[in-house]
């Protein structure tokens, strides 16, 4: 976050200003001691956004209006939402516990037009670290949810890296993140507090979502996982990682053995594709989605809105050609099956979510959510896949879109 010098005044922040614990994040500095305007990771923004003016519920509820409208004209209609003590002062407000109140009181009133899977993040003013995820966990206080199929909040996130380079897997030659972790400590130091976190948070029977783009933060986090399923067996939780760009086909025969999804967002890598490519033409491992299915891996289809489009056929498209709109494309041949891709938008996107008894695929006796569409996308050209239009959005039974 990038802010100017009456944003600081306002915050109260001066070069005079403590510097912060590295779990917190980074208050950024000239060499001088003087204050950039930048915050690094979202304990630290969390320190300015205090003073930033917090959205009324009216505006909150026109924001979730927006945003579900927004998604239905792409067909959706089940999303993911992160919302939490951890986000209180984020982005207005809109990230905070009070939006999940308000998201029942839309559902009540009938005005959602699109089903809400809320990953909770409890961690106390953001920080990443063992006690603020933990305490922040034991103290969350939910609205009681009536309908779980239109809005749950089952699962904790939490973020273990933003694929800075001591958490990317050394065997492969990939360029630095513009992050990193934000836990304390040396690097096995911060695996240690990661594994404990995700085991006592298995122990407690959450499910968990979290971060994790570089391999090696991976890597902690699917032993870790592990580790909890054998400790604590018999809890279908079915926790998930999200992003997990740096994927390997070892990785994945783990995760499908353990029960870990990987919550991916092939529209992404339209982007982050081209900065790959030097490591990936001779290789069969980064972004081999049909690989990783092959081995049993249950990969998600998402967007990660609003970084990026969310429009899923864009996200198919690339996951069939390995080519982005720039054209940038490398080992075509691992191209995805158009059913295992369409299968990560549907019915693993239920699974995850525990509801794939009632929504994901169009059966009788599960809720009429369905899309229809201009083409053909399991015929049409591959290349044409992404620019296939949405004609209507059904959810619920309900046309909440129309073009």
């Amino acid at each position: 976050l990038v802010c100017n010098s009456k944003a600081l005044e306002l915050a109260g922040i001066d070069k005079n200003y403590p510097e912060v614990p590295f779990s917190v994040g980074s208050i950024l500095r000239t060499t001088e001691g003087e204050l950039t305007g930048r915050f690094v990771e979202w304990g630290a923004e969390n320190i300015l956004l205090k003073a930033c003016p917090i959205l009324s519920d009216k505006e909150l509820e026109d924001c979730i209006i927006r945003a579900q409208k927004a998604a239905n004209a792409q067909g959706i209609t089940s999303h993911n939402d992160i919302l939490g003590e951890g986000g209180e002062h984020l982005f207005r407000g809109t990230w905070g516990s009070r939006v999940i109140n308000i998201y029942e009181k839309m559902r009540e009133e009938g005005k959602l037009t699109a089903r809400v899977d809320i990953n909770i993040f409890s961690s106390i003013l953001g920080e990443a670290s063992y006690d603020a995820i933990i305490r922040g966990t034991d103290r969350i206080q939910l609205p009681v949810l009536k309908d779980r199929n239109w809005v749950k909040a089952e699962a904790i996130k939490f973020f273990v890296d933003l694929g800075g380079p001591q958490w990317l897997r050394p065997e492969y030659d990939r360029p630095e993140g513009a992050g990193r972790s934000a836990w304390n400590g040396t690097n096995e130091e911060q695996a240690e507090e990661i594994r404990r976190t995700i085991i006592e948070l298995h122990r407690k029977g959450w499910q968990i979502g979290i971060h994790a783009m570089g391999g090696r933060s991976m890597d902690v986090c699917v032993d870790a996982m592990a580790e909890a399923n054998q400790l604590y067996p018999g809890r279908d939780l079915r926790h998930f990682l999200i992003h997990a760009d740096d994927q390997t086909k070892k990785c994945a025969a783990k995760m499908a053995k353990n029960g870990i999804l990987a919550a991916i967002q092939p529209t992404a890598a339209n982007i982050v594709f081209g900065w790959n490519t030097p490591v990936l033409s001779d290789r069969d491992e980064i972004f081999n989605y049909q690989a990783y299915a092959d081995l049993g891996a249950i990969q998600t289809g998402g967007s990660d809105s609003t970084c990026f489009s969310m429009n899923w056929r864009q996200g198919m498209q690339f996951a069939v050609t390995r080519t982005t709109p720039a054209g940038v494309s490398a080992r075509t041949d691992l191209g995805m099956k158009r059913e295992d891709a369409v299968k990560m938008y549907t019915i693993n996107g239920a699974y995850q979510e525990h509801m794939e008894h009632i929504r994901g695929s169009i059966e009788v006796n599960k809720v009429a959510d369905f899309q229809i569409l201009d083409g053909d996308i399991f015929t049409c050209p591959a290349d044409e896949i992404g620019s296939i239009n949405v004609v209507m959005t059904i959810c619920g039974g309900k046309v909440v879109y129309e073009a």
